[in-house]
């Protein structure tokens, strides 16, 4: 199984293994473990952006309020090591299901990180928004990458541009 690949949504690297054994085994877990998966996954990718968020703000412009403000709103998410018990290093799918049930109030704390992150990100959309000059003065026109070039060059997600 692939651990880890990302450190903050350590949970969501066992998925894809999961799920391509289950689909070849055609054999799948429970409809609620399927649930449970995908609230995990989604809250650890939200946890994951908001990281690389908070310490690109402070890359490109020296700015150390998203990095202050981000990890408090990233550590809800974070919050859910009740259902495994870790908070970074956490491990949650097994081929067919899940490790563990849901805890009682596993639905209220997603809930209540729902809510905390709709505030939350109001206030990040004002930080990045597209009246930012210094946002916008580092960020516009670097890294282009053409279609044409995405397709020759066989992208698939986020990558580093070739070497001229």
């Amino acid at each position: 199984m692939s651990n880890r690949m990302d450190y903050v949504a350590a949970v969501s690297s066992g998925l894809g293994y999961c799920e391509a054994v289950e689909k070849t085994a055609r054999h799948g877990g429970p409809a609620t473990g399927a649930v449970i998966r995908t609230i995990l996954t989604e809250l650890q990718r939200i946890a994951s952006h908001l990281l690389w968020l908070g310490t690109h703000a402070l890359d490109i412009g020296g700015a150390h309020s998203p990095l202050l403000l981000l990890p408090r709103t990233r550590g809800n998410p974070q919050d859910l090591e009740k259902y495994c018990g870790a908070r970074l290093t956490t491990h949650a799918f097994r081929i067919g299901g899940l490790q563990y049930e849901a805890y009682d109030t596993f639905e209220k704390d997603v809930e209540r990180f729902c809510k905390d992150f709709g505030i939350a990100h109001r206030g990040i959309r004002n930080f990045a928004h597209a009246k930012n000059r210094i946002w916008i003065g580092r960020t516009k026109g670097v890294g282009i990458l053409t279609a044409a070039d995405a397709i020759a060059f066989g992208v698939t997600g986020p990558c580093s541009a070739p070497a001229e």
